[in-house]
């Protein structure tokens, strides 16, 4: 394989965002309306540790993209994205709705993105009313046009639903013709597949000289993410959590309320409940004495 430059990506999956939608999620570890919170935290942490080359959303944006007021929700989770400055990719989910507005909110597409010198595959997989997913036979055919026209140029593919390995459970976690995508990327020139929809994530993996990784839900303690470099055929991961870890103890020594006049959404509730999320051992409530007594 010619020797290339490294490829650098940021992976996000699974926020489950809900504010403006008619809907209450009914999973309470989803952190639902926190959603766009975790997505901004999550690109600043991305930025401040050095750019990547793309960053890929890997669905589930929202809890329930059928919920009337879900497409401001999506928007809202666009908006986050305006400064980053390098391009984003976007995978639907079983969760987003319809695949094609979600697409549009985003400005993206389903299919191939050319960076930095490697092919990026995107699949938008069709699920059935039980919450299955397969891979179409125009999907398939599309890994093959891509490697036949493409000789030697390394492809990484990204779908919501894990291709491997199998995962154990009553709920259809995998692509339901799984083995036959996994025959078709290990014939292509696939050297790694992405996928998010199991939260708890899994570690890269590989199996016929493809690498396959699930990257684990942000909306979930302790709120991961994925930096994940490509270099030729060579992969490296590293996961990146939001919440800090316990040593050392960090106490956050100024944090205000809803008493300053600065504050529009802010509040004390609000502030011990991300703390606890965010694994501080402690916070100081602290306001300037004239925001008291105006």
């Amino acid at each position: 394989m010619t020797q290339r430059d490294t490829l650098e990506l940021a992976i996000i999956a699974d926020v489950h965002y809900v504010c403006r939608a008619e809907h209450i999620c009914p999973i309470p570890e989803r952190n639902a309306h926190l959603g766009r919170e975790l997505l901004r935290r999550a690109l600043r942490r991305i930025q401040l540790s050095g750019a990547p080359d793309a960053l890929v959303l890997m669905g589930d944006l929202v809890d329930d993209g059928k919920a009337p007021g879900a497409e401001h929700d999506l928007a809202a989770l666009k908006e986050e994205l305006e400064n980053v400055g390098v391009p984003t990719i976007v995978v639907p989910g079983n969760h987003d709705g319809d695949p094609e507005r979600l697409l549009r909110i985003f400005g993206d597409r389903p299919g191939v993105h050319e960076v930095k010198g490697y092919l990026l595959i995107t699949f938008a997989d069709r699920y059935d009313s039980d919450d299955r997913a397969e891979r179409s036979r125009e999907g398939l055919a599309l890994v093959r046009d891509v490697a036949s026209s493409h000789p030697g140029v390394p492809l990484i593919v990204f779908q919501h639903n894990p291709v491997y390995p199998p995962i154990e459970s009553s709920y259809p976690y995998n692509l339901t013709n799984a083995s036959e995508v996994m025959k078709v990327y290990s014939e292509n020139g696939v050297v790694l597949s992405v996928s998010g929809h199991l939260h708890s994530g899994h570690k890269l993996i590989c199996a016929d000289d493809v690498g396959y990784i699930i990257c684990p839900a942000l909306c979930e303690d302790p709120f991961r993410f994925l930096r994940i470099k490509v270099r030729g055929g060579e992969v490296s991961v590293q996961e990146e959590a939001l919440k800090m870890p316990k040593e050392p103890p960090l106490v956050d020594v100024h944090v205000h309320t809803q008493y300053a006049y600065c504050a529009t959404t802010v509040t004390a509730q609000g502030a011990i409940e991300r703390a606890r999320k965010l694994g501080l051992s402690g916070i100081v409530l602290t306001e300037h004495a004239g925001h008291l007594y105006v």
